[in-house]
């Protein structure tokens, strides 16, 4: 009885991978949907150039030819 029963919700929960897939492609969505968002929001304010600039000194300040950052 108990094995027949296990194998029953192994088999409901093994049907709805379709559900599971769905919810995947939401929450994907709405992740590309958020970055999307961001760096328009970040280019409008203009703190997307700003980033980029100090993004740029960090990977030339750290680079293997470049100079070693002081702290």
């Amino acid at each position: 009885m108990i094995s027949s029963l296990i194998f029953g919700l192994f088999s409901r929960l093994h049907s709805r991978e379709r559900g599971q897939d769905t919810a995947e492609y939401i929450v994907m969505t709405g992740v590309v949907v958020s970055i999307i968002i961001a760096i328009v929001w970040l280019a409008y304010q203009g703190a997307l150039s700003s980033a980029i600039g100090t993004l740029s000194d960090l990977i030339t300040d750290w680079a293997p030819g470049g100079s070693a950052p002081t702290s």
